[in-house]
C-alpha cells in the first residue's frame, strides 16, 4: 500500500511539473514576443527617424539651392536693368524728382484758369523744361482730343526721316487724286495745293511737305498719309515717337492726339542734332510768327497749330538759354482758345527766363546746342502763294533765294491776321 501511495505521489508531481513547465513556457513565449516587438518597434522608429533626418537635410539643401538661384537671378536682373534700361530708369527717376521744379508754374497756370473762368475740363496741357527734363501736365493730358492740323507734325516727321534714310527723295512725285481732295471751309479757305494744282497732277514731295508745314495745307496732309498706306497706317508708324503706351483709339481712323504724346514730338525735334528735321523746324518757325504761342509777342516759337471750329491746339518749343516745350489742346472757343494759348505762352516765357536769370541752371551740364541750329542753313521757300488774291506759283530754287525773305514776311503778316491755315 505504501508503494501504491508513492506511485500515485510521483505521478501527481509529474503532472504538476508539466503544468508549471507549460506556464513557464507560455511566459517565456510572451516575454520573447514582447522583446521581439520592442526590438522591432525600436528598429522601425530608428529607421523612420533616420529617414526624416535625411529628408530634412534634403529639403534644407533644396531650399539653400533655391536661395542661391534667387540670389543669382537678382544679380542677373540688376545687370539687365543697369545695362538695358539705365537710360529709361534714369529718365523716370529724373521726372519724378524734377516734377516739383515746375509745381509753381502749374500754380500760376491754375490761377490763370480761375481768374479767366476757363473750364479746365476743356483744356489739356503739358510742359517740359528742356534743360532738366522736368515735366508737368494737367490731369487730362493723356486723354485724346480732336487733333485738327497738329496731326501733320508727326506725319511730316516720318517723311523727313524717310528722306534722311534714303527711303524717299524730295524730288519724288506724288499724284494728286480725287480721294485726296479736301473742300475749302471757313477755317482754311486758301490751300496752295488745291489752288495751284488739279486732280491728276504729279507734285514734288518737297513741295507737298512745304505746303503741309508752312501753310498747313489739308490736301498736302492727305497726300502724305495716303502715300504711307492711309491714316491708320500712318498713326501706327507714328507710335514710335511715344514713350508711353497709347490707347487703342489712337490708331483708329480718328484724327485725335494728346498733349502727353505730342510733348514727345517736341522733345525729339529740339534734341535732334542730325539735321533730319531742320527743314521742318524752319517751316514751323516761319509759319506762325505772330499767332498762337507768339500771339502776345514774337518770341520765336517753333510751333504747329491746329484749329477747327471751337478747337485751338498747339505743339511748340522755344529754343534759347532756357528752352522749354509746351503742348495745349482746347475746345473753349476759337477766340478764347487762341488768347489762352498766347497767354500761357507768355507765362511760360516769363517763368523760364526768370529761372535762367536766377542762376538755377548753372549747375546743369551745358548742351552744345541751343535749338537755333536750323536757322544756319534754312531751306528756300518754293511756294509763293498770295492769300489776298488766292493765286500762287512754284519758283525754281535757283530763282527764289533773293525773294524768300519777302515771302516769309508776307506769310507772317497773313498768319498774324488770320489763323486760317491750321485746320
Amino acid at each position: 500500500m505504501h508503494s501504491k501511495f508513492n506511485i500515485m505521489f510521483v505521478m501527481t508531481m509529474k503532472k504538476k511539473r508539466r503544468k508549471i513547465q507549460k506556464k513557464n513556457l507560455l511566459i517565456v513565449v510572451v516575454a520573447v514576443a514582447c522583446v521581439v516587438g520592442l526590438i522591432s518597434s525600436a528598429g522601425f522608429w530608428t529607421v523612420s527617424s533616420i529617414q526624416k533626418h535625411q529628408k530634412k537635410q534634403e529639403v534644407a539643401a533644396q531650399d539653400e539651392q533655391k536661395i542661391t538661384e534667387l540670389k543669382d537671378l537678382k544679380v542677373q536682373v540688376q545687370d539687365i536693368l543697369s545695362i538695358k534700361y539705365l537710360a529709361h530708369l534714369k529718365s523716370d527717376i529724373q521726372t519724378f524728382l524734377f516734377n516739383n521744379q515746375l509745381s509753381d508754374l502749374q500754380d500760376q497756370i491754375n490761377q490763370y484758369f480761375e481768374e479767366n473762368n476757363i473750364d479746365q475740363t476743356k483744356v489739356a496741357y503739358a510742359i517740359q523744361d528742356l534743360t532738366t527734363d522736368a515735366y508737368v501736365e494737367s490731369d487730362n493730358a493723356r486723354e485724346n482730343y480732336p487733333a485738327a492740323s497738329t496731326y501733320k507734325l508727326p506725319l511730316s516727321m516720318l517723311w523727313y526721316e524717310m528722306i534722311q534714310s534714303g527711303a524717299a527723295n524730295p524730288e519724288n512725285k506724288l499724284e494728286y487724286t480725287e480721294k485726296m481732295r479736301e473742300d475749302e471751309d471757313g477755317e482754311n479757305p486758301n490751300q496752295p495745293i488745291g489752288k495751284m494744282h488739279k486732280i491728276g497732277d504729279q507734285i514734288r514731295l518737297a513741295e507737298v511737305l512745304e505746303a503741309a508745314a508752312l501753310y498747313s495745307d489739308n490736301i498736302a496732309g492727305h497726300m502724305l498719309f495716303e502715300n504711307l498706306g492711309g491714316y491708320s497706317a500712318f498713326k501706327s508708324m507714328a507710335l514710335k515717337y511715344a514713350r508711353n503706351q497709347q490707347a487703342q483709339e489712337f490708331t483708329d481712323y480718328k484724327n485725335i492726339l494728346n498733349p502727353d504724346y505730342t510733348m514727345d514730338l517736341a522733345h525729339a525735334l529740339f534734341n535732334d542734332q542730325t539735321g533730319t528735321w531742320d527743314d521742318l523746324k524752319y517751316w514751323l518757325y516761319r509759319a506762325y510768327m505772330g499767332g498762337f504761342l507768339n500771339r502776345n509777342q514774337e518770341y520765336g516759337f517753333v510751333q504747329k497749330i491746329g484749329n477747327n471750329q471751337e478747337v485751338r491746339n498747339v505743339i511748340g518749343y522755344l529754343p534759347g538759354n532756357a528752352p522749354f516745350s509746351i503742348s495745349i489742346y482746347s475746345s473753349i472757343g476759337a477766340d478764347e482758345g487762341e488768347k489762352m494759348i498766347g497767354d500761357l505762352g507768355s507765362i511760360c516765357v516769363d517763368y523760364f527766363t526768370k529761372k535762367y536769370e536766377s542762376g538755377f541752371y548753372d549747375d546743369y551740364p551745358k548742351k552744345d546746342y541751343d535749338g537755333w541750329e536750323f536757322l544756319q542753313d534754312p531751306p528756300q521757300i518754293t511756294i509763293y502763294y498770295d492769300y489776298d488774291t488766292g493765286t500762287g506759283e512754284i519758283v525754281p530754287d535757283s530763282q527764289n533765294s533773293s525773294s524768300s525773305q519777302n515771302q516769309n514776311d508776307q506769310n507772317t503778316s497773313s498768319e498774324n491776321s488770320s489763323a486760317q491755315n491750321g485746320q
